[in-house]
């Protein structure tokens, strides 16, 4: 049995988030809770074999029926060992199953084709997807152990019933005024589990930025600040964690409390009902040792009901938050027309400073623009939303019009730099195609693993916006070198101010103060402002 495939399109609430992933494996959380209820059944049961045999056995004078309540006692203990090895087991695996199905469904939605257009750091979407992910899986076992702990409290109710009815009702009523209490108190708790949470990502985001810019840190001398920087962000978060734990023990020792009050009041109530002869010694026994046993499952019930529950209200909070946020490239609201085949040639035509720029498969086309226009149309084609209706067509369809999974495979806007460790490997003649070194760490670094991963992938239409901004012109020499034939076949258009890029253009198209003009880069360098475009 496996958990079933996690969605959390369409939900709300954390509460609701909550509520579907409690309901995420119901077989296995199913098998773990009947085995958990035999568990607590078969552990309440022994006080009652205990004071039962003492009635019909040593009260009775019949001391031969002594070796058969023994029996009965062995018995039960050891369906009590396995109810509980085994639904521990199925208890875990239902957790852990719905902790990947909830791990899978999170990064299925950072990795999709539309993006996301929030701007969080790597840091804090690591803590969400990780340590609140964790925590809310965590939910499961709300179905598991409450559902025991309410199944041992009712036979306990019920038992106690039928010695006195009042003792019965005091454990039913006692026990749905303690839970709801427990409710309601904890929230402070929830509160402070939220912001330890978010103080733990702030850690992560920290460090995660320091690791991606140690070699400029050291560069600017402030490694002695981002190393301040990382302390006061972890200060924070074990303040915040110190101010949670805190919460948490006084929950726990006022629900310790409350199910203290109400175990001693039956306890001395059975005790004078057992001296004014209402009850017998082997009932006054049972009474014992049930309420004993009792103040087992209500603390529980604090903790697993309770805190539990909270606690994944907290991080369903963070988790939703992050799943529902808007899409960098949202999906059109319906299609046109019929996408054509990318299996034809490519054909990508942009509309960019009043101009058609049309790229057919081969081609490498320059613009060259000013830093702010040049950024803003990379933004643009990155977006090719909605909003962005008719800037790009590949193969005569408009790119708003396309489905992210359809645009994504027809086309790719590499960015300036990525994190190359997170990337999959490149083969050996892409990496030497963009002059790739070791493990990227510096910007060219960085900047050359983008540039690799371009080349590697399968997109017949590539946008290169700045490819080679960060590295030497030793090796934007080379990179311009081997450019067209590391793209070869495909349609490619190069936004940058490089000379040495747009030397092996087909053609360029040039933003200048002057106005726009086209041409082979050779010719355009005899125009003066051509030339003062270029820097």
């Amino acid at each position: 049995m496996t958990a079933h495939r996690l969605s959390l399109a369409g939900i709300r609430s954390p509460r609701a988030l909550v509520f579907r992933t409690v309901g995420a494996a119901p077989g296995l959380a199913g098998g773990a809770a009947a085995l958990m209820v035999v568990q607590q059944v078969a552990e309440f049961t022994v006080p009652v074999l205990i004071g039962v045999a003492i009635d019909e056995s040593i009260a009775a004078g019949n001391l031969g029926n002594v070796v058969w309540w023994a029996a009965m006692l062995v018995l039960n203990f050891l369906v009590l060992v396995f109810a509980y090895q085994y639904g521990s087991r199925l208890g875990l695996r239902a957790v852990e199953s719905v902790q990947h199905s909830l791990r899978a469904a999170l990064t299925e939605r950072l990795i999709a084709p539309t993006g996301i257009a929030g701007h969080r750091p790597v840091g804090e979407m690591l803590a969400i997807a990780g340590s609140d992910v964790t925590r809310l899986s965590q939910a499961v076992l709300i179905v598991i152990f409450p559902a025991a702990e309410f199944a041992a409290l009712t036979y306990a109710g019920v038992a106690l019933t039928l010695i006195w009815w009042p003792l019965g009702l005091a454990v039913f009523g006692g026990g749905i005024v303690f839970v709801l209490t427990m409710e309601v108190i904890g929230r402070p708790f929830r509160e402070r589990t939220e912001r330890e949470q978010e103080h733990i990502g702030d850690v992560g985001a920290v460090t995660a930025d320091m690791l991606m810019g140690t070699r400029t840190l050291r560069g600017f001398g402030a490694a002695a600040w981002a190393i301040d920087q990382h302390a006061a962000a972890n200060i924070s978060a074990l303040a915040a964690t110190k101010r949670a734990r805190a919460a948490e023990q006084r929950f726990i020792a006022l629900s310790r409390s409350m199910s203290a009050v109400l175990v001693v009041a039956i306890a001395v109530t059975a005790g004078f009902l057992a001296l004014n002869g209402a009850i017998t010694v082997g009932q006054l026994v049972i009474v014992v040792g049930l309420v004993q046993l009792v103040i087992g499952p209500l603390e529980a019930l604090a903790i697993n009901l309770a805190t539990v529950w909270l606690a994944a209200l907290a991080s369903a909070k963070r988790v939703l938050a992050l799943f529902a946020e808007d899409e960098d490239r949202p999906e059109p609201l319906g299609m046109q027309h019929p996408p054509r085949s990318h299996e034809d040639p490519p054909v990508l035509e942009v509309h960019a400073f009043g101009q058609r720029i049309r790229v057919s498969g081969g081609q490498i086309v320059g613009v060259a623009a000013p830093s702010a226009p040049a950024n803003a149309l990379g933004a643009q084609l990155r977006r090719c939303g909605q909003q962005e209706a008719g800037l790009m067509w590949l193969n005569g369809d408009d790119s708003s019009v396309l489905v992210a999974r359809e645009l994504a495979a027809r086309l790719l806007v590499a960015t300036q730099r990525v994190a190359g460790a997170a990337l999959p490997a490149v083969p050996t003649q892409l990496r030497e195609a963009a002059q790739a070194v070791d493990p990227a760490l510096s910007g060219g670094e960085l900047q050359r693993e983008a540039l690799a991963h371009a080349y590697a992938s399968a997109s017949p239409a590539l946008v290169l916006h700045d490819p080679t901004s960060a590295v030497d012109p030793a090796t934007e020499q080379l990179i311009a070198e081997r450019l067209r034939s590391a793209v070869r076949g495909r349609a490619v258009l190069l936004i940058t101010t490089s000379p040495a890029l747009l030397a092996v253009t087909d053609t360029v198209v040039a933003c200048g103060t002057a106005g726009y003009t086209r041409g082979r880069h050779h010719d355009l360098l005899a125009d003066p402002g051509y030339r003062e475009l270029l820097g």
